[in-house]
């Protein structure tokens, strides 16, 4: 029993996550993640880095670069090492700020 309570709550936990909307594909331009204030998302967390991660979108696919970020980048708990393919729904995680991946 104590199994399901466990699931129970990271699903609840996940569900509360705020929605990050991927950009238009169109747009051309990476969206830059981090706490420098020219970031497309400007994060202003301790654990977020200056120039923490860059969202993309290449060949038909959104892909998360982590920048050399010193807290790290995650999609779905695991940590990102150079790129990795994102889709909606995914959580992703910047040093110990997460959201939900989402579309227009």
């Amino acid at each position: 029993v104590s199994g399901f309570t466990v699931r129970l709550r990271r699903a609840w936990q996940s569900e509360r996550l705020p929605k990050l909307l991927l950009p238009h594909a169109d747009s051309g331009c990476p969206l830059r993640i981090g706490r420098d204030p020219a970031s497309g998302l400007r994060l202003n967390h301790e654990t977020v880095s200056r120039t923490h991660a860059e969202l993309r979108h290449q060949s038909g696919l959104w892909v998360l670069r982590d920048l050399g970020s010193t807290n790290g980048t995650t999609v779905n708990g695991r940590r990102v090492t150079g790129a990795a393919v994102v889709r909606v729904g995914d959580q992703v995680g910047f040093g110990q700020v997460s959201y939900r991946l989402s579309a227009h």
